[in-house]
């Protein structure tokens, strides 16, 4: 897992390094900074809405002309009723 929060604090650095403004005039650098916030959410707290806000992010992102955007990765979400990181209160 730290190797995996190492890998994403480097990632999120570089992106926002090199973002710049897109063509819409919407900042690179607040995509790049919403998908590694959702990001980090779903690697602290695997449920299924974070992988969902994860993967939009991510789809969101990578449809921009920011740099980098095409290494935006998804996730695949389970598509059951219980969310992946267990459920707090439960006997």
């Amino acid at each position: 897992m730290k190797k995996y929060l190492l890998s994403l604090t480097i990632f999120s650095v570089v992106l926002i390094a090199s973002c710049s403004e897109d063509e819409g005039g919407t900042s690179c650098e607040n995509i790049a900074q919403a998908y590694a916030l959702a990001l980090e959410a779903y690697s602290n707290d695997p449920t299924s809405s974070n992988c969902q806000r994860l993967n939009s992010a991510a789809e969101a992102y990578a449809e921009t002309l920011c740099p980098n955007a095409q290494t935006a990765q998804t996730v695949e979400c389970s598509s059951g009723g219980e969310d992946e990181g267990g459920s707090e209160g439960e006997e």
